[in-house]
């Protein structure tokens, strides 16, 4: 029994594993974005900060620290966003700023957790047809078969429009 878990072992051994990084996607807009899971400290329904609040884009507090609201889909849309955002149903993407301030970015529909190949990253220099916003916010984008691109929001560029 020794021999054949032992030729098991030594056979996948040999293969190798793609790497991989894990990543939150969520479509606003006509664009399909994601943000690493080391850049986004959590995610929350939106009801779960607010109840009965009139202005969700009011700053306010969480957790001991300002939150401000980054509008990520009006930002791509140059304020043409047509789509109500549904305090039942949206979420909440959360990150911190270099100052310590939490900035939300409020999103319609749930997030995904994915786990997707460090091949599949490519610049967006190389994309021609990227949208001239989406260069503001992302320096790479991620190419699945069959599926929209879908571009890696970076963090350094995000900390700068959202605290501007």
């Amino acid at each position: 029994m020794a021999l054949i878990s032992s030729f098991t072992s030594r056979r996948l051994a040999d293969r190798k594993t793609p790497v991989t990084k894990q990543v939150i996607t969520f479509g606003l807009g006509q664009e399909w974005l994601a943000v690493s899971t080391d850049t986004a400290q959590k995610i929350a329904p939106i009801r779960a900060i607010y109840r009965d609040q009139k202005s969700l884009y009011a700053p306010t507090s969480c957790e001991g620290k300002d939150l401000h609201f980054f509008n990520l889909e009006n930002y791509l849309t140059e304020g043409k966003s047509t789509q109500e955002l549904d305090i039942e149903k949206g979420y909440l993407i959360f990150f911190e700023t270099p100052q310590k301030t939490l900035v939300a970015i409020p999103i319609h529909i749930a997030p995904l957790l994915r786990r997707i190949s460090e091949s599949a990253f490519v610049p967006i220099s190389l994309i021609p047809t990227v949208p001239q916003k989406v260069h503001t916010i992302s320096r790479f984008a991620i190419r699945v078969e069959d599926e929209p691109l879908i571009f890696l929001l970076d963090y350094d560029y995000l900390t700068q429009i959202a605290t501007v």
